[in-house]
């Protein structure tokens, strides 16, 4: 049924969902996957873009901490909340930050990611960019 309906890229949302994604996995296997393609047509489908994993991150968090620029665009395009937190309290920005990926913070920053907001430990990205 979903593969009907992101005709598109319908390979891609096959793969995945031959490889064991679930509705719900489909998002954040094609970010770890590193798939745009995928994840064009995993959005297509209605799939969930804020679903989180056992430890509270996103997809794009993930992307995030990748630096995959295009995900993040894709991702936020398709409402991902941009100031979601883990567990922890940590978001997609401290991520970028954290990583070192400037272009991925901007980004972010310019789709209202909270600047200022603390983790559990106190950090904001700034800090975690200093780490």
């Amino acid at each position: 049924m979903m593969h009907t309906t992101a005709a598109p890229c319908g390979t891609e949302l096959l793969v995945l969902i031959a490889l064991g994604s679930s509705g719900q996995e489909l998002v954040p296997d094609a970010v770890m996957d590193g798939n745009a393609r995928a994840l064009q047509a995993a959005i297509a489908s209605g799939a969930d873009v804020n679903v989180k994993d056992g430890d509270g991150i996103t997809a794009l968090m993930r992307a995030a901490s990748a630096g995959r620029v295009d995900l993040l665009e894709m991702l936020l395009a398709a409402k991902a909340e941009v100031n979601a937190t883990t567990a922890d309290g940590a978001t997609a920005l401290m991520a970028a930050a954290f990583s070192g990926y400037a272009e991925a913070v901007r980004i972010l920053l310019d789709h209202q990611a909270e600047p200022n907001r603390k983790d559990q430990q106190g950090r904001t990205p700034l800090m975690a960019a200093a780490l």
